[in-house]
This record gives C-alpha cells, sequence and structure tokens, in this order.
C-alpha cells in the first residue's frame, strides 16, 4: 500500500485559549492503528476564530512532521509553542484569517511542555537525556535556562512568580518559590498528568490511576478517586467548582469538597482544559467550552481530517 493511501487518524490533545470558539489547540494525523511517531504522522496547530452566527471557524496554522508537545496562548494574545525538537516558537495573535508569523529559537533540549502567567513568565520544560531534566523561562525578551525540579515533568500550573507549581512522575510535585523548586512528599506514586492551583494555599492535582490529591505549602493529601477504570488527565478550579477530566471516562466534577467525583457528561471525554475564562476542554475529537457549567457547545469535529484530506502526511 502507498505511503498516500494509508487510512489515517487523528486526534486532539492540547488547548489553550478563553473561550472554545477563541482558542489555539494541538492535533495530530497519523496511520490507523498505530501510535504517532515522529516521521510517521504530523503535528497542527489549529485555530478556532469567531464566526459571523457566533460558531467557530477552524483553520490550520502551523503544520510540522515533528512531535508538537505543548501550547500557551498569553492574555496578550500570543502564541507559545514547543516540540520534541527543542524547537520553541512564538507568534502575536492576528486577525481573523491572517497569517501568523513564528519567531523560533532551538533551547537545545527536548522540549515537552509550556505554561506561563503573562509574557515576561513563560516556561518550557524538558529534558537533554534521561534524567537530565531541563527548563527554560522567557522573560518576555528572550529564553534562559532556569533550576528545573528533579523529576519528569508532566504540567506546570500557578497563581504567581513566587507560587508555581509542577508534578510528573512517581507522584513528585514540587513548589517553584521565585528562587528554587522545593519538591514535596505525596502518598502516591502513580504518575501525575495535571496540576492546578487556585492560589497558593489550594492546589490539586490528578493521576493516570485515578487519585484527586489537594495540597499546599503545607503538605498534600489523597481527596478523592475518579471513576474506575479511568485515570485522570486533567483538573481545574472553575465557578468555585473542582472540575476533572477522566478522558475515556467523560468530564467529572468534585462533588462540594468531599472524596465523591460525579460524571457530568459522559459523552466529553476531556482530555485537557484552560478555565481563565469559559471552561474550555480539549477531547480526541473536538474543543468542547461552557459559560456556565450547563450549557456545552462543541467546535473542531472532523476538521483536522477535512482540512487535510486527499494530502499524504508530511515527510520526515
Amino acid at each position: 500500500m502507498t505511503r498516500h493511501r494509508e487510512r489515517l487518524q487523528t486526534a486532539y490533545f492540547a488547548v489553550s485559549g478563553p473561550r472554545a470558539n477563541e482558542c489555539t489547540f494541538l492535533g495530530q494525523r497519523f496511520p490507523q492503528d498505530e501510535d504517532f511517531s515522529p516521521g510517521r504522522g504530523e503535528s497542527w496547530v489549529l485555530s478556532s476564530e469567531p464566526g459571523d452566527d457566533g460558531e467557530a471557524v477552524i483553520r490550520l496554522v502551523q503544520g510540522s512532521s515533528r512531535r508538537l508537545n505543548g501550547i500557551w496562548r498569553a492574555p496578550s494574545g500570543r502564541i507559545y509553542l514547543v516540540d520534541h525538537t527543542g524547537r520553541a516558537r512564538r507568534a502575536d495573535a492576528p486577525g481573523a484569517g491572517s497569517t501568523f508569523s513564528w519567531t523560533e529559537d532551538d533551547l537545545g533540549t527536548s522540549l515537552l511542555g509550556v505554561w506561563g502567567l503573562d509574557d515576561s513568565f513563560v516556561l518550557a520544560w524538558g529534558m537533554r537525556r534521561l534524567h537530565e531534566w531541563t527548563m527554560h523561562r522567557f522573560d518576555g525578551a528572550r529564553w534562559a535556562p532556569m533550576p528545573s525540579p528533579d523529576m519528569f515533568v508532566h504540567a506546570v500550573h500557578g497563581s504567581r512568580l513566587d507560587d508555581v507549581w509542577a508534578v510528573g512522575w512517581d507522584g513528585k510535585v514540587a513548589r517553584w518559590d521565585g528562587s528554587e523548586w522545593r519538591p514535596f512528599p505525596t502518598p502516591v506514586h502513580e504518575a501525575l498528568s495535571s496540576v492546578f492551583s487556585a492560589g497558593p494555599d489550594e492546589v490539586y492535582a490528578v493521576g493516570v490511576e485515578g487519585s484527586l490529591l489537594e495540597g499546599s505549602d503545607h503538605g498534600w493529601i489523597r481527596v478523592g478517586e475518579g471513576p474506575r477504570p479511568f485515570g485522570l488527565t486533567a483538573v481545574a478550579k472553575w465557578r468555585g467548582e473542582l472540575w476533572l477530566g477522566a478522558d475515556a471516562g467523560g468530564l467529572c466534577r468534585r462533588v462540594g469538597t468531599t472524596s465523591r467525583i460525579e460524571v457530568v457528561k459522559p459523552n466529553v471525554p476531556a482530555r485537557g482544559f484552560d478555565a481563565r475564562s469559559d471552561l474550555v476542554i480539549v477531547t480526541r475529537d473536538e474543543i468542547v467550552g461552557t459559560a456556565d457549567g450547563e450549557t456545552f457547545v462543541g467546535f473542531g469535529l472532523e476538521s483536522l481530517a477535512e482540512l487535510r484530506a486527499g494530502h499524504a502526511l508530511m515527510e520526515w
């Protein structure tokens, strides 16, 4: 079978932006019945822009045969993008339908994710080799190395410059106090997939085996478990409630401050959130948003497949 006739699948996995019809997200296209790998698939940045009817106009922004690993949209609208070869790109969000103009830096390390507070504090993390973790900070003008937590970092989130949290392998948690990373013990050993800081004394993390953790500078405890047999993939405090993604298990919510977790939308297999304005949710197949926690609207279903229909996979 020739390459251009391969059966292909698509998947979304990261989103950043204030609303589902005003965000930037990442997708992959790769052979059916295979996992994505560089050279055997392609990664895409897509944008969701408001249409005249309130719907979303989905368009392709940037494509690569590399593995795009993280995207973050600053409050200013600037986009930050990182990939597995060490490239960190940034672009100011243009007007609807206009072209993105990218600036690229090679940070010399495989980059796994990116997150920030604003354009003067953007963190990109990764590893140079096994057990040699790296982190860089963008200060508004340039990237520079900074200390890294002593772990494989999966996710970073914080509420201010001296209160940033990182989570990763083996239940590890660390806090940046403005000058150094301080590790914290947790009662679990599973990989932690997501972290959300609602303030200096209220931080949450979730794990791939279903654990919900709550913590602060005073310590961490396990306070709940997601719906079995699904792991938890995302967490965010939004409009006074704690929302959880269980991927195939759906969109969940903690009941008050109890240990009970309820499935709210089993048909929204949440993989990640942006909770800065609306609750914006990325699933494998679409971007879903809600402004009130009651009405959910999805965009982008089959968009990547349709926009790339008839095109062979990019060559490595």
